[in-house]
């Protein structure tokens, strides 16, 4: 097994081919003309235990924009969600020109929230955590300010036991109230 750069930090569990572990790897069995398997596993190094890696996510997470530009949200995704306000974050966009960001707040905030001007406060303490993530992104993949959207307090992201986010953006339909 090894792990290969994929960018954004970002590193792919990979089965690479061996004489002694074959036997164990039935994808070469499957594939014999392979000499590489891509898990589609994405894993960061770990920041203070060298040797040891985070899961972040799958390859096909991958987003692509009307231009045909690729991106992979799960860095930013994760940025945002260390805002204590927010309990979910789901960056959207597949075939659309620009990425958006949904917002799931935490129930006792997302409460707080029911006029506009609460809203853009939000927003506005959500934002240096996006502009961080964006710092790190190409800039076909940085979200504007203005496509930060607060989920309906009735709308939940669904999110699986490593909280990465498991509903689509095209499964997800919210509409301004502003």
């Amino acid at each position: 097994m090894d792990f290969q750069p994929r960018g954004e930090g970002l590193y792919e569990l990979v089965l690479v081919r061996h004489p002694a572990t074959d036997k164990y790897h039935s994808a070469f069995e499957t594939f014999p003309d392979l000499d590489i398997y891509p898990m589609k596993d994405l894993f960061s190094k770990h920041p203070s235990k060298p040797d040891h890696w985070l899961y972040m996510g799958r390859a096909d997470d991958v987003i692509v924009l009307s231009n045909g530009e690729k991106l992979n949200p799960l860095s930013t995704e994760a940025k945002v969600r260390e805002h204590l306000d927010v309990k979910g974050a789901l960056v959207v966009g597949q075939g659309k020109f620009a990425p958006g960001l949904i917002v799931e707040l935490q129930p006792e905030v997302a409460k707080l929230t029911q006029i506009a001007e609460d809203r853009a406060r939000i927003v506005d303490s959500i934002w240096p955590y996006v502009s961080s993530a964006n710092e790190k992104q190409p800039g076909h993949a940085q979200l504007a300010q203005d496509r930060i959207l607060l989920a309906p307090q009735d709308k939940s992201l669904r999110q699986s036991r490593e909280r990465h986010n498991i509903e689509t953006g095209n499964n997800y339909h919210v509409q301004r109230r502003d």
